[in-house]
């Protein structure tokens, strides 16, 4: 961004401090406000097709469960009790089927 909009002021012809005026500026600053913004509605598109095959965002359930434990299947961080309080949340589902 940064890059874009220096153009303006340090431009050897027509910039901002080379006697150009502001128009280079405005120009570049234009430049990247219309990259930015269809930088942003591109990004949103191909998420929101993505998403229609394959769920961006977890569920309830297994961000409440913890993402290590119901995407790998076991936990990353240290298990000793002191550390983290683990619970069993599908106790009552084992009884029902029981």
């Amino acid at each position: 961004m940064w890059g874009t909009i220096a153009v303006g002021p340090f431009a050897t012809e027509g910039g901002l401090f080379t006697g150009g005026g502001w128009h280079l500026l405005r120009v570049q600053a234009l430049g990247l406000m219309v990259l930015c913004i269809w930088g942003f509605v591109l990004t949103r598109m191909v998420f929101k097709v993505i998403n229609i095959w394959v769920p961006i965002r977890s569920t309830d359930e297994e961000e409440e469960l913890g993402l290590d434990i119901s995407y790998h299947g076991i936990m990353a961080t240290h298990t000793s009790p002191e550390f983290i309080k683990s619970e069993n949340y599908f106790k009552q589902e084992e009884e029902v089927k029981r």
